[in-house]
C-alpha cells in the first residue's frame, strides 16, 4: 500500500472518496491508503451516486475512486442535473478500476473535468500491480516498483511490445496460498503467475488490460469477446457480447448495448456491423437502458448472459 499511494501520489491532504464496497480488494486498499497516509477518508453510499456526489462536495473529496459504470452513471447525473456538477470541483484524480476501461468514457471525462481517467490493474490473489498517474494517464500505467510484468503468447513465450497475449506477473505481494477444504494451506508457486487476462504493453512498460481470456470460436476464427467489445467502444457503443454455444453451429454472439435512450437494436446493428467485420458481428442485438450490476459494482455477466439466452428461446 505504501508503494501504491507513492506511485499513484496520495498524500495527507487528500480527501477520498471510493464508491466501492470495502469487502472488495479495491475498495479496502483505499481505506488503507487513507490510514496510512493519514488522508481523510469519506464513507459513502456507492449505490446511491446522487448523494455520494453531494457527500463530494460537502467534504471537498479530492480523490474518487469508482468503477467504470459507476463514472458512467455519475456522467449521466451530472448532466441530468448540472448543479451537481460543481461537486465535483474539488476533485484532482478520478482513479478507476475493478473493470475493463473504455476510450469513450475516458474521452468524455477529459471534455466534462479536464482530467483523465486513471486506470489501474490489480487482484485479489495478486494484489495492486500498476496505475496509471497524473504524470504517465497511459493505459493501466507502468507496475509499481519492485513488481514484473509480461505478456505471452500461447506457447508461453514473451511477446513484442504492443502484440497481445497473457499477462503474467511476478510480485512480492502474491498472497500466500489457498485453503483447503481441511482447513491446511496450499501454497501458491512463486516466481511467474499467470493471471488469465488478455493485455499489451508497449515499449515503455505501461499496461493495457483487455480483458479476460475467454475464446470462443466462430467462422473458422477464434475470437476473444472482450476484444469485440474494445472495438464497439471506439465507434460509442457500451457493448457486452454474450456467446451462446450451439451444438449445431457456431457460437452466437448476443450484443447486450447500454443506451440510456433505449434506441432500436436495428440502430446499433448498423454501427457495430460497419465496426466489424463479419465474423465478429452480432447474431442478436439487445438493448438496455443500463448493465445490470454485481454487488461489487460490475457488470453482471450472469444477468447478461440469463437475458440473452431468455431472448433466444422461441
Amino acid at each position: 500500500m505504501e508503494r501504491n499511494a507513492d506511485q499513484v501520489g496520495h498524500h495527507s491532504d487528500d480527501v477520498l472518496l471510493p464508491l466501492l464496497p470495502f469487502s472488495h480488494q479495491y475498495g479496502l486498499s483505499m481505506v488503507l491508503i487513507a490510514w496510512l497516509r493519514r488522508c481523510s477518508l469519506v464513507v459513502a453510499p456507492y449505490r446511491r451516486l446522487d448523494r455520494s456526489l453531494l457527500l463530494a462536495g460537502i467534504s471537498g473529496s479530492t480523490v474518487i475512486d469508482a468503477t467504470p459504470a459507476s463514472y458512467r452513471s455519475m456522467l449521466n447525473i451530472v448532466h441530468r442535473n448540472p448543479k451537481l456538477r460543481s461537486c465535483l470541483d474539488s476533485v484532482r484524480m478520478f482513479c478507476v478500476g475493478a473493470a475493463p476501461l473504455d476510450s469513450n468514457l475516458v474521452d468524455r471525462y477529459v471534455a466534462e473535468f479536464n482530467l483523465p481517467l486513471l486506470d489501474s490493474y490489480g487482484s485479489t490473489e495478486l494484489g495492486n500491480i500498476s496505475f496509471a498517474t497524473l504524470n504517465n494517464p497511459v493505459a493501466c500505467g507502468k507496475a509499481m516498483e519492485g513488481i514484473r510484468l509480461r505478456v505471452t503468447d500461447d506457447d508461453g513465450r514473451e511477446v513484442a511490445p504492443g502484440e497481445a497475449g497473457e499477462i503474467e506477473v511476478d510480485t512480492p505481494d502474491a498472497m500466500e496460498g489457498h485453503l483447503s477444504e481441511d482447513g491446511a494451506l496450499v501454497p501458491l508457486p512463486g516466481g511467474w503467475q499467470s493471471t488469465g487476462d488478455l493485455g499489451h504493453l508497449d515499449q515503455h512498460g505501461n499496461l493495457t488490460v483487455l480483458g479476460r481470456k475467454f475464446a470462443v470460436h466462430r467462422m473458422g476464427y477464434t475470437l476473444y469477446p472482450e476484444l469485440i467489445e474494445r472495438k464497439a467502444a471506439a465507434v460509442g457503443c457500451s457493448v457486452r457480447v454474450v456467446a451462446l454455444e450451439d451444438e449445431r453451429l457456431d457460437a452466437r454472439l448476443v450484443f447486450v448495448v447500454e443506451d440510456e435512450q433505449k434506441r432500436d437494436p436495428s440502430y446499433w446493428w448498423g454501427r457495430l456491423t460497419e465496426a466489424l467485420p463479419q465474423f465478429e458481428r452480432p447474431n442478436r442485438v439487445l438493448v438496455v437502458g443500463e448493465f445490470p450490476l454485481n454487488r461489487n459494482g460490475k457488470p453482471d455477466k450472469q444477468q447478461m448472459a440469463q437475458l440473452a439466452r431468455a431472448d433466444a428461446e422461441p
